[in-house]
């Protein structure tokens, strides 16, 4: 829950991911191979503002994925350098018993977007992020891991205090802060015909894109 009196921009999740992976035999300490962006790890994401739902993302595993393949060349390896790093057959495993730092990017569309946003006035905002199977983000089938040391990173840009009081002026008259983005809706379906129709469960203002 980020909390301060400044405009905030280019948030990042930072954690520490520890493998305490194991062999078959339950006893021999075997390196950690991540498979997937370390999106890949949470199930479902979920902002609130003010104690409302403002997005929620879910098969966020299926959408990690999704993003990283969509990608440009030059993009996917930048984003690797702050995460899990490329090799010549892949991601590089994290070696057994020991921990890597990851820097994640968080797939809101509130974070994404390029205004900054004033922390000062947005109340209570709130991250939540579920853990989901670890089968999805690593090949190990008897991966243990765990999060430590996190920590959310974001720029942010204190301003004159005549100009923050502008802006408390303005919400103090009735009037609204408009802040647009673009969110992502996902959404799993069980098809048992050749011919079939698909129904979202959200209703949807504008549709840009539709990945299937």
């Amino acid at each position: 829950r980020p909390v301060d009196d400044c405009w905030l921009n280019s948030v990042r999740l930072q954690v520490t991911l520890n493998n305490f992976t194991r062999g078959a035999d339950g006893t021999t300490t075997v390196a950690l191979t991540p498979i997937a962006p370390p999106l890949a790890m949470f199930a479902s994401c979920r902002l609130f503002l003010g104690g409302q739902i403002v997005e929620q993302i879910d098969e966020a595993q299926t959408l990690a994925k999704i993003i990283d393949s969509l990608q440009p060349t030059n993009r996917r390896f930048n984003d690797t350098i702050m995460a899990n790093p490329f090799g010549d057959t892949g991601y590089v495993a994290i070696p057994k018993d020991k921990s890597r730092r990851l820097l994640i990017e968080l797939p809101f569309g509130m974070f994404r977007q390029h205004r900054w946003l004033p922390l000062h006035i947005l109340s209570q905002l709130v991250i939540e992020l579920t853990l989901g199977p670890a089968f999805m983000a690593f090949a190990e089938m008897t991966a243990d891991w765990s999060l430590s040391d996190v920590a959310l990173l974001g720029t942010c840009l204190h301003v004159d205090s005549s100009v923050t009081a502008q802006y408390h002026q303005h919400i103090d008259s009735g009037h609204k802060l408009a802040i647009p983005f673009q969110s992502v809706t996902c959404s799993r379906h069980v098809v048992s015909q050749p011919e079939f129709q698909l129904a979202l469960s959200r209703s949807l203002s504008r549709l840009k894109q539709l990945h299937f």
